[in-house]
């Protein structure tokens, strides 16, 4: 007998939310709040490269430079060491290119999933031959794998040494099914986070460091902010994150970098598999059925005149 749709989506809406009860407790502010030391070293390290920049009067690659301190800190948070890529003299776009790539190629293989499927079964060599760009993609996704087996197998043990929880040493750890553990099913997801913790973080910083240096007001009016609980330049990383956290304007300014990079700017489908949704629009009233799948993209409520006047305008003040 086959399943009803329905079946099919509670059972995926639950095995979700299995999933995600497991990350939950990584993701919390207290979690979080104990990377700080992780950070701190990274922040100081990706000061000192720009000082390096500035001294030598050479043009700085921000979108590699952050992209650098970004993945070293997703790959610590994820697995405990990272490759150092802020120390590397480019900074070493590869990780940041290769999923910008393969974000970019979804829509494409979405049509032709062979195409993904057949570059991940080529041998490195004759991939990169027919394809570099998707290649380092898949090349990358092999490398998170390992990183999987070898904690699976206690090859990787750094992080007994870390005062930080790491992503996949707590997903093991935890209550999930054995099945739901396996290292193709976590590579997966650990390709995911390790994307979406480098380009989207990157490009928040990119996208504020733009307007701060567009906007010399908005830039010294944040100064001012921060002069407040850093009064000394050296003390940048000593201050606790719930400090910073307590600045309206440091605050509004990440706020509306994270409005103009959007995150993932395509439809996202939600169902409500119990409920009708009832709404109503210019004085019309319209029920849309239980289990329809609804979508909009972000893009549209960022860029709502109605929400924010000017969207475009990066405005902290908004």
């Amino acid at each position: 007998m086959r399943p009803r749709l329905l079946d099919i989506e509670e059972t995926r809406h639950d095995l979700h939310k299995m999933r995600r009860a497991a990350l939950n407790p990584i993701f919390s502010m207290a979690s979080v709040r104990r990377l700080q030391p992780v950070i701190q070293e990274r922040v100081y390290l990706l000061l000192e490269r720009l000082k390096g920049f500035r001294e030598t009067d050479e043009v700085l690659m921000a979108s590699w430079a952050f992209a650098a301190f970004t993945n070293d800190i997703v790959m610590m948070y994820c697995f405990g060491p990272c490759d150092k890529r802020l120390e590397a003299e480019d900074f070493d776009p590869s990780y940041r290119d290769a999923p910008f790539f393969g974000s970019t190629a979804g829509s494409f293989l979405k049509h032709a999933p062979w195409v993904n499927n057949l570059m991940q079964a080529l041998p490195n060599s004759i991939a990169e031959m027919l394809h570099p760009a998707t290649a380092s993609f898949v090349a990358q996704k092999r490398a998170v794998l390992t990183q999987i087996k070898d904690i699976q197998a206690g090859i990787n043990d750094a992080h007994k040494d870390n005062t930080h929880p790491t992503i996949f040493n707590s997903i093991l750890d935890s209550n999930l099914p054995e099945h739901e553990k396996r290292d193709i099913r976590l590579s997966d997801d650990a390709h995911v986070l390790t994307m979406a913790g480098t380009l989207t973080i990157a490009w928040v910083l990119e996208v504020v460091m733009f307007w701060l240096i567009k906007q010399p007001e908005t830039l010294r009016k944040l100064k001012e902010e921060l002069t407040t609980v850093i009064p000394d330049p050296s003390m940048i990383g000593t201050i606790p994150l719930p400090v910073l956290e307590q600045l309206p304007y440091l605050n509004a300014i990440m706020k509306e970098g994270f409005r103009l990079t959007y995150g993932v700017s395509c439809r996202l489908a939600r169902l409500d598999l119990d409920n009708e949704i009832v709404f109503m629009n210019g004085g019309k009233r319209y029920t849309i059925p239980p289990n329809t799948p609804i979508g909009m993209t972000s893009v549209q409520i960022h860029h709502n005149p109605a929400i924010f006047p000017n969207s475009k305008l990066f405005s902290p003040e908004r």
